[in-house]
C-alpha cells in the first residue's frame, strides 16, 4: 500500500487522506439521517391516521346530531300547535264560564234594582195618596225618622229634620256612591251604632238600610259622604261634624 502511494505526488496523497474520511462520514450521516426521517414519517403517518379516525368519528356524531335535530324540529311545531290549541280551548271554556257567571250576576242585580225601584214607586204612590187625604202621620218618603227632642247647647231639637223627596233612581245612585266611600259590609259585621252620640235607634236603622252597619264604615265618612247623608236623610252635615261621628267611630272600633 505504501509503495502504491509512493508512486503518486505527496500532495494528492494528503488530499485523499482528507477527502476519503469526510466522504465516509457523509455516507454514515446520510444513512442515519435516512433512518431518522423514515421513523419520523412513520410517526407522522400514525398520528395522521389517529386524527383522521377521530375526525371521521366526530363527523359521524355530528351527522347523527343533525339528524336528531331535524327530527325534533319537525315534531316541535306539531307539539307546540297542539299545546296552543289545548290552551286556547281551555281559555275559551274559562271565558265562557266567567261570562255566564257575570250574566247571571248582572241579571240578578238588575232584578234587585227593579224590585227596589218598584218598592220606592209604591211608597211614593202611598205617600201621595196619604197627602191627598191630609194625613199627618209621617211616612218613609216624606220623613226619614223622628225621635224625642234632645238637648243640644241647652235648646230642644229633633234628631233629624225632614228630608226632601228624591226620586227612587236618584236615591239608588246616592246609596251606591255612599257605599263606594265607606265600603260595603254585611249584617254579620254589624255593630251597635247607637253607641255613637247623635245616632239613635231610628237613625241607626236608616243607616243600616243604606248599607252602613259598623263603626269602621262610619269612621270613613268624609265631607262628600256627609253631603250624601244630608240629601238622603235630611240630617245636617254640621251635626255630623259637631258630634264628631268619625272620631267616636275610630275610638269604638
Amino acid at each position: 500500500m505504501q509503495s502504491f502511494l509512493d508512486q503518486y505526488d505527496p500532495l494528492w496523497v494528503d488530499l485523499l487522506s482528507i477527502v476519503i474520511p469526510v466522504f465516509l462520514a457523509f455516507l454514515i450521516g446520510f444513512f442515519f439521517a435516512s433512518i431518522a426521517e423514515n421513523l419520523r414519517n412513520k410517526y407522522l403517518k400514525k398520528k395522521l391516521k389517529a386524527k383522521t379516525e377521530e375526525y371521521d368519528r366526530t363527523d359521524s356524531e355530528l351527522k347523527q346530531m343533525i339528524k336528531e335535530y331535524n327530527v325534533l324540529k319537525n315534531k316541535a311545531p306539531e307539539k307546540e300547535t297542539k299545546s296552543i290549541v289545548k290552551y286556547d280551548q281551555s281559555y275559551k271554556l274559562e271565558l265562557q264560564s266567567l261570562k255566564a257567571e257575570y250574566d247571571k250576576y248582572k241579571s240578578a242585580n238588575v232584578t234587585l234594582m227593579e224590585d227596589n225601584l218598584a218598592k220606592e214607586k209604591e211608597i211614593l204612590r202611598l205617600n201621595n195618596a196619604a197627602s191627598n187625604l191630609n194625613l199627618t202621620k209621617p211616612n218613609a218618603a216624606t220623613t226619614v225618622f223622628q225621635k224625642k227632642p234632645t238637648l243640644i247647647d241647652g235648646k230642644k231639637t229633633n234628631e233629624a229634620t225632614e228630608a226632601k223627596a228624591i226620586s227612587p233612581v236618584r236615591k239608588v245612585d246616592l246609596i251606591y256612591e255612599l257605599n263606594k266611600i265607606v265600603g260595603e259590609s254585611r249584617k254579620t259585621n254589624k255593630t251597635d251604632l247607637t253607641k255613637i252620640m247623635g245616632i239613635g235607634e231610628s237613625l241607626a236603622l236608616k243607616l243600616n238600610s243604606f248599607g252602613i252597619y259598623n263603626f269602621d264604615q262610619v269612621s270613613k265618612l268624609n265631607e262628600r259622604a256627609a253631603d250624601l247623608l244630608e240629601e238622603l236623610t235630611g240630617l245636617s252635615k254640621q251635626k255630623i261634624e259637631d258630634n264628631k261621628w268619625v272620631a267616636q267611630a275610630n275610638s269604638l272600633k
